[in-house]
């Protein structure tokens, strides 16, 4: 390996954690974000069952088992 392809491969390597850190985040956030609607749609008139429609239409078949 010489130098132009070491070079080459701690760009890529330095790419790829960046863009695992935006994801992360990103991740982070919606995450906090639906925790937030589904506290208020708790908090709201709403019976029992609105707001597992509410759950089941936001994750869809995610965390679902088979």
């Amino acid at each position: 390996m010489n130098e132009i392809e070491a070079v080459r491969a701690i760009g890529d390597l330095s790419i790829s954690a960046l863009l695992v850190v935006v994801l992360w985040q990103g991740l982070k956030r919606f995450d906090r974000l639906l925790d937030l609607v589904i506290r208020l749609a708790a908090r709201s008139k709403l019976s029992t069952d609105e707001i597992e429609q509410i759950r089941k239409d936001v994750f869809g078949s995610n965390g679902s088992r088979k």
